[in-house]
């Protein structure tokens, strides 16, 4: 369920996916 939440979360705002990348 989390990694569901942050997927979502991810498409919601890209710049946090950058984040997470570095």
């Amino acid at each position: 369920t989390l990694a569901r939440t942050k997927g979502t979360l991810t498409i919601t705002k890209p710049v946090g996916k950058k984040h997470l990348n570095s």
